[in-house]
């Protein structure tokens, strides 16, 4: 039944299934940690759903880690925390990872690819995670400049 359903929601819905997969896109982080043992070059995923429905059904959950670090960086930026050099370093290297990526997509790629639906689902999901991580370098820059110390 479950199986139907997630079909149903699914079938004829590849700018929502990649759009899905696209905000969720530090989701493939983690599954390459677990398709690296066990299936690589290849992706695992079930027989009875093809590869970008597999993704649209589990990178949410993936993504999940990503999703409240980004959360930590925000509160450090907005101040309900002050944010350690551990917690800073990842963030700002993560927030310069998804700035490159950004740049790349924008500047690296050609007019024909610009066009792509799913040129435009990856490149908002980029976008969106370099603004999430964009917090930590501004949190770091906030903490050295008011001397913050804790």
């Amino acid at each position: 039944m479950h199986y139907v359903f997630a079909r149903a929601v699914l079938i004829g819905t590849h700018p929502v299934r990649d759009l899905i997969t696209a905000l969720n896109i530090p989701g493939v982080a983690v599954e390459l940690l677990i398709d690296l043992p066990l299936t690589f070059p290849e992706s695992w995923h079930p027989a009875h759903l093809d590869l970008f429905e597999w993704r649209a059904l589990v990178f949410p959950f993936y993504c999940l880690p990503f999703w409240w670090f980004a959360g930590l960086g925000i509160d450090g930026l907005l101040r309900k925390r002050i944010l350690r050099w551990f917690a800073l370093m990842p963030g700002t290297l993560l927030a310069a990872f998804f700035l490159t990526g950004a740049l790349a997509g924008i500047f690296g790629t050609t007019a024909a690819d610009r066009g792509d639906s799913k040129y435009d689902a990856m490149m908002c999901g980029v976008l969106l995670w370099t603004l999430l991580f964009a917090g930590f370098p501004a949190s770091w820059i906030r903490n050295r400049r008011f001397r913050v110390v804790e």
